[in-house]
């Protein structure tokens, strides 16, 4: 029957077998671009990662209980979301 103290020593054994993980081995995203090197006409959420912009103002739209239409010109079927047409889209907070 083993003892605590064979136990112990077959633990360590185990553990010091295993590879240490290196920082290459440890999953990460790939760094993503920000969303003026993306869109066009960026003012104010600049530095903000790409793929979060799109959940960012679907947050403010529903925080402020709008329509993306307060702010962004839709022709027809189409966005033109690069527009400063509407005056609600000027930057109040500086």
């Amino acid at each position: 029957m083993p003892t605590a103290r064979t136990r112990r020593h077959h633990k360590r054994r185990r553990l010091k077998q295993r590879p240490p993980l290196r920082r290459q081995q440890v999953n990460r995203a790939p760094a993503d671009k920000t969303v003026e090197q993306v869109q066009k006409n960026i003012q104010v959420l600049t530095g903000l990662p790409a793929p979060q912009l799109v959940p960012v103002m679907n947050y403010m739209a529903s925080s402020l209980g709008v329509k993306c239409t307060f702010c962004h010109v839709k022709q027809g079927d189409k966005w033109d979301f690069v527009s400063d047409e509407k005056p609600e889209r000027e930057r109040r907070a500086k």
